[in-house]
């Protein structure tokens, strides 16, 4: 099962990747509403991927692979462009090295 992270400071887009996220029984999604809830959730559990989504800057970018360098697990970080699930269901292998298709 692979952990992901969503992260924006849109909720309707949070929602919407968390959904999307969590469509697929082989992934199981949490959401945080900007970099500040991303990094308490990262320290109280591992995640395989962290999504970042729109509104997330360079600087909280930097912030959160700063925090994932020193984790005592290992963390892909991966920009969310937006579009539908075809193309996170890409974006999420291209990084992942996953092929399985959500159910």
């Amino acid at each position: 099962m692979l952990s992901i992270l969503s992260v924006s400071h849109h909720p309707e887009i949070l929602a919407v990747m968390n959904r999307l996220v969590n469509k697929n029984d082989q992934w199981t999604g949490s959401a945080a509403d900007g970099v500040e809830q991303a990094l308490s959730l990262l320290q109280e559990q591992p995640f395989d991927v962290v999504l970042l989504g729109t509104g997330i800057d360079g600087e909280g970018e930097a912030r959160l692979r700063q925090y994932l360098d020193g984790a005592p697990y290992d963390c892909r970080v991966i920009r969310h462009f937006g579009g539908g699930s075809g193309l996170l269901l890409s974006e999420i292998m291209a990084a992942t090295g996953e092929f399985s298709e959500p159910q």
